[in-house]
Order: C-alpha cells, then sequence, then structure tokens
C-alpha cells in the first residue's frame, strides 16, 4: 500500500480501495493519508447548472 497515493485517489473519486502493507509505519501514514482524504470535500463534485432566469414577455 506504500503511503496510500492510490487510496487517496479513489477516495477522490469515490472508487472502492483494498490496501495491503506489511510496513506498520506505512499502514499508518496510509491509513492517516486516506482518512484525510475523505474529510475533504471532492474538487471535482458534478455541481449542477444555475438555472436561467426566464424573462417575462412585456
Amino acid at each position: 500500500m506504500g503511503s496510500g497515493t492510490t487510496g487517496v485517489a479513489c477516495a477522490n473519486l469515490g472508487r472502492k480501495f483494498i490496501g495491503i502493507e506489511i510496513e506498520p509505519k506505512y499502514f499508518d501514514i496510509a491509513c492517516r493519508r486516506i482518512e484525510d482524504a475523505y474529510k475533504q470535500p471532492r474538487l471535482f463534485e458534478d455541481a449542477k447548472p444555475a438555472p436561467v432566469p426566464q424573462e417575462l414577455p412585456l
């Protein structure tokens, strides 16, 4: 799992992720990074377009 870069990318894209790490130090780092990624708002959230105001004929 390394430092969790793939896990962070999956969190940002709304994808599922399973990671395996043998070294406890790197596991803790990766978990912290992935948790932080889930706490941040998504940068590319699908925003609804603002409604276009309709003018009434006079």
